[in-house]
């Protein structure tokens, strides 16, 4: 569903929202960013799902903000391409 580079429990990671159609909701799992070796794996119910929507939109904003005003690609994860 989404994903990107982040900073968790002070480690770099790739971070993925994977969703299983036979469940509500979606996994996240986090990818070591320097070695490929999976971290760990959390359910976010629907709910959760739903509240990070806004954060996400914000994060995309941002990011296409920061396009226009530089003229350079985003590095932000959120920016739809």
């Amino acid at each position: 569903m989404k994903g990107g580079i982040e900073t968790e429990s002070g480690c770099l990671v790739y971070s993925y929202h994977v969703k299983d159609p036979a469940k509500s909701g979606q996994n996240e799992v986090f990818v070591d960013a320097g070695n490929g070796a999976i971290l760990k794996q959390e359910h976010e119910s629907a709910l959760r799902a739903a509240a990070e929507k806004p954060i996400d939109k914000t994060k995309e904003l941002a990011g296409k903000a920061k396009e226009k005003i530089t003229g350079e690609p985003s590095t932000n994860q959120a920016v739809k391409k």
